[in-house]
């Protein structure tokens, strides 16, 4: 199993999160702390989330057609 995204290469992370070339698909990705907050104290994700949490985040990012942000996200990042 691995413990950090800083165990594989770019093309190993993005391979493992590839999508399947049959359908469409949704992929829901996010950060939390133990009790269930997704912000920190000024609204902002980063806070909360390791340099591996955003290497993954931008990846997801790059593989989209389409990326869905909340309005109290898209106004506080």
């Amino acid at each position: 199993m691995l413990q950090s995204a800083g165990d594989l290469t770019d093309d190993d992370l993005e391979a493992a999160y590839a999508y399947p070339s049959e359908g469409s698909w949704s992929r829901l990705n996010f950060v939390a702390s133990l009790d269930g907050a997704t912000a920190d104290g000024t609204g902002r994700s980063d806070g909360l989330s390791a340099p591996g949490d955003r290497r993954v985040f931008a990846l997801l990012r790059s593989l989209a057609d389409v990326i869905v942000v909340g309005a109290g996200t898209a106004r506080a990042e």
